[in-house]
């Protein structure tokens, strides 16, 4: 009789204090998240939520935001639910799922856009503040202009995006990471280029990440790549259709003041014809590159000091990374 009342008791302490861990971690996470909201509430990029519940007891912390808006200056995003599941014993792997349309407004220029989907979900794991991998998922993506009825901007069947940590590639005496960037974009059309069924493939290497997530910063990974000479290497970022292809690699950097600075090879074949009726032929030849004899194009791109230039030619003026 003893064992079965010590028993009952150790069993019920057990449940009254797995649920007052329960209840203590839905509170704190109600309290952080509303935190967050409040905080930019008179920023330029303001987060809210329309409700905001935390549910799933005992054994998972299932979030949901109805009605998600981001504002930006005159840019306003909204989407109508998010939902996080997270399980109570496994805080560190969270699986994230997206119910659209999302809205994209933009009230100085009066654009507004639609993004559909099928089916949105994400992957999120982590080794305490370290990134372990996040994976993104995406089938029947459309991009929609609303501005006059409804015209079809750009769609991708199958969208697969991967970042992963290379554990091998760790450095331990600066605490800096290695991550691996991978994605395949399949059955793209883009209806105004007469882009049909096609596909990207991208890989690349972003490296000195610090190994506290809570320190990427652009002004952080900035210093990071100048001080250790590092930064994005692309080693493959590939796009076909049936009738043209092209291909970029090259490695991006950056400056003592922050400022990019990198060299890209741009190879293309049968593209810059289908740019004809946006582009003159000599903008073509200057985004291009000469065409060769065997069709192909080939233009050397660089950035100095945050001028991106085609060859030697000045194009463009980018913004420190801060």
């Amino acid at each position: 009789m003893n064992r079965f009342l010590f028993l009952m008791i150790f069993i019920i302490l057990v449940v009254a204090g797995w649920s007052g861990a329960w209840i203590y971690g839905s509170k704190r996470i109600n309290t952080e998240v509303e935190s967050y909201f409040a905080s930019t509430a008179n920023s330029a990029q303001k987060v809210d939520c329309e409700q905001f519940v935390v549910a799933g007891f005992p054994f998972r912390f299932d979030i949901t935001c109805t009605n998600l808006s981001i504002n930006n200056q005159d840019v306003r995003l909204q989407i109508p639910e998010i939902q996080v599941s997270v399980l109570a014993y496994r805080p560190t792997h969270a699986l994230v799922f997206a119910i659209g349309p999302a809205i994209i407004e933009d009230s100085f220029s009066g654009s507004k856009r639609q993004v559909n989907w099928q089916g949105l979900k994400a992957s999120i794991r982590t080794n305490g503040w370290a990134l372990a991998r996040i994976s993104i998922e995406g089938t029947n993506i459309e991009l929609i202009d609303n501005v006059l009825g409804q015209t079809l901007i750009a769609s991708a069947g199958q969208i697969n995006m991967h970042l992963l940590d290379d554990p091998d590639a760790y450095d331990v005496e600066k605490n800096l990471a290695v991550l691996g960037a991978f994605a395949t974009l399949e059955e793209i059309n883009v209806p105004e280029f007469s882009i049909t069924n096609a596909s990207i493939q991208a890989q690349a290497m972003i490296n000195s990440m610090p190994d506290d997530i809570r320190l990427w910063t652009l002004a952080n990974l900035a210093q990071n790549w100048f001080e250790n000479q590092t930064g994005i290497d692309i080693l493959k970022f590939e796009g076909r259709d049936e009738s043209s292809d092209f291909a970029i690699i090259g490695k991006l950097s950056t400056t003592a003041q922050a400022m990019p600075n990198g060299d890209f090879d741009f190879t293309s074949k049968n593209l810059a014809e289908r740019f004809s009726p946006f582009l003159d032929q000599t903008s073509q030849d200057v985004v291009f590159g000469m065409q060769s004899e065997d069709g192909s194009n080939y233009q050397s791109y660089s950035i100095r000091h945050g001028v991106v230039m085609a060859g030697n030619l000045p194009l463009i003026s980018l913004a420190p990374l801060r």
